[in-house]
């Protein structure tokens, strides 16, 4: 059965470039969502802290918090996860996802 997820993620860097660790992010959540949600990440300087924000949101055949955590978890490689600072996350099972479904990859050996 597909859930819905959102995701939220806060990044905070005290040195370097906002717009490198902008540019680190995005390639890192390209790399993760593969395609699989929407999400928008966005970045700004603040008493010379570096914040950048990502809001994601889309279908998943996983069906729990924990359960989404751990696959990010076995997919990050960048770097930038050292600066992740909190998080939000929400997974919503779905009975039927409609139009949306999910549609299920045949596994070839």
């Amino acid at each position: 059965m597909p859930s819905e997820y959102e995701l939220n993620l806060v990044f905070i860097r005290d040195s370097g470039e906002c717009e490198r660790l902008l540019d680190d992010i995005n390639r890192e959540m390209a790399r993760m969502l593969d395609g699989g949600a929407k999400w928008n990440a966005y970045g700004r300087t603040e008493e010379a802290l570096h914040i950048v924000v990502v809001e994601a949101n889309g279908l998943t055949p996983l069906t729990t918090e924990e359960e989404v955590i751990g696959r990010l978890e076995s997919r990050m490689e960048s770097e930038c996860w050292e600066w992740l600072t909190g998080y939000q996350l929400t997974v919503t099972p779905k009975e039927d996802a409609g139009s949306c479904r999910l549609k299920k990859k045949k596994v070839t050996a």
